[in-house]
């Protein structure tokens, strides 16, 4: 659910929807932008009431995406670190 200033409410969120997003991101020729505009785009302020491992996840996918735009890792590393994240979020394993 997206708040009214557009945000989506990290308690609304669920690992088959960020799974989702992130799939879609890959297909996209603009994986980087796409996937740091979906992090930012989270409204952590009830964090709190949100599932753990959805939690986590966003931090794995805050941090692929802050090593890409960083020249950390390059695109391909990126898609990878993307992918590992995703299969972690839907075999509920963290890393």
């Amino acid at each position: 659910m997206r708040t009214a200033h557009g945000l989506i409410d990290i308690e609304s969120l669920s690992l088959d929807s960020i799974r989702r997003e992130v799939t879609a991101a890959l297909a996209s020729s603009t994986l980087s932008d796409t996937i740091a505009d979906f992090v930012a785009s989270v409204n952590w302020s009830h964090f709190a009431q949100a599932d753990p491992a959805v939690r986590t996840t966003l931090g794995e996918l805050e941090q692929a995406s802050t090593s890409y735009a960083d020249g950390d890792i390059d695109a391909r590393a990126s898609r990878d670190e993307l992918r590992s994240v995703i299969g972690d979020a839907r075999s509920g394993s963290s890393r």
